[in-house]
C-alpha cells in the first residue's frame, strides 16, 4: 500500500488503480513547532558598546493521521488533515503500477459528511512516474476517482465493495 516502491508505468495497461473502504480508528491532529534564531550578540567595552538582538523565526506545520481498518482487520495508517472521527466510514483510493500493485493516495472521501479531497500532489508525483504515456493514464486515474468519489457507476462504493 505504501508509497515507497511503486515502479515507473510505461502503457496504460501497467496502472493499477484501487480502493479500500473502511471504519476511521485513531484520528488525530496535531502541530509541529520548529523555532530558531539567528543574528544577535555584540560587544560591551569601558567606552561603551554595541548589542544587537537576536531575530527569532517560527514555523507551525499542521499534521494529522487516522488508520483506515477495514471489515476484515486489514489496517491501514494515512497522514492527511482530511477531516474525519473514529467511527465514520472513508472511501481511499490509491493509484499506482501493476507490478509493485502499491501506489499513491490519491483521494479519500468521507461517507458520513461528503467531504471529498484530492490528493493534488500525490496525482502530479503519480503523474511523473508515468512515463511517455502520462496524459492516457492520467485520464484514467481520473475516471477512477470521478467514478469512486462523485458515483458514477463505475465502482460499486455504496456496498463497501474494495475492489483491487
Amino acid at each position: 500500500m505504501a508509497n515507497d516502491r511503486v515502479n515507473t508505468v510505461k502503457k496504460p495497461s501497467e496502472i493499477y488503480v484501487f480502493t479500500r473502504t473502511g471504519e476511521v480508528r485513531g484520528a488525530q491532529r496535531w502541530s509541529d513547532t520548529h523555532v530558531s534564531s539567528s543574528g544577535g550578540g555584540g560587544w560591551v567595552g569601558p567606552q561603551g558598546g554595541r548589542v544587537e538582538a537576536a531575530q527569532v523565526h517560527s514555523n507551525v506545520v499542521q499534521r494529522g493521521k487516522f488508520f483506515l481498518c477495514e471489515d476484515n482487520g486489514t489496517e491501514h495508517e494515512i497522514h492527511s488533515l482530511f477531516g474525519v472521527r473514529d467511527g465514520q466510514r472513508v472511501i481511499a483510493a490509491w493509484g499506482g503500477d501493476q507490478a509493485s500493485q502499491r501506489g499513491y493516495l490519491m483521494g479519500l472521501h468521507n461517507m458520513a459528511t461528503g467531504e471529498r479531497l484530492i490528493m493534488d500532489r500525490e496525482v502530479r508525483r503519480l503523474n511523473a512516474s508515468f512515463g511517455g504515456c502520462a496524459l492516457a493514464i492520467a485520464a484514467l486515474v481520473a475516471a477512477v476517482l470521478g467514478a469512486v468519489f462523485f458515483g458514477s457507476g463505475l465502482l460499486s462504493v455504496a456496498s463497501g465493495s474494495t475492489d483491487g
